[in-house]
C-alpha cells in the first residue's frame, strides 16, 4: 500500500513538472516571438547572414 502511494505521488510530481515545463516553454516561446517581431528587420537579416556564413566556414 505504501509503495503504491509513493509511486502515485511520484507520478503526480512528474505530471506537475511536465506541466510547469510546458508552461515555461510556452511563455519563453511567446516572449521570444514578441522580441523577434519587435526587432528591426535589417538587424535580423544581418545576424542571420553572419550566422549562415559562420556555419559555412565551419
Amino acid at each position: 500500500m505504501y509503495n503504491f502511494l509513493f509511486l502515485f505521488h511520484l507520478k503526480k510530481l512528474h505530471d506537475y513538472k511536465r506541466e510547469i515545463e510546458r508552461l515555461i516553454r510556452r511563455r519563453v516561446y511567446i516572449y521570444s516571438k514578441k522580441l523577434y517581431n519587435n526587432l528591426p528587420f535589417s538587424l535580423l537579416r544581418r545576424s542571420h547572414a553572419t550566422q549562415t556564413s559562420n556555419f559555412l566556414s565551419d
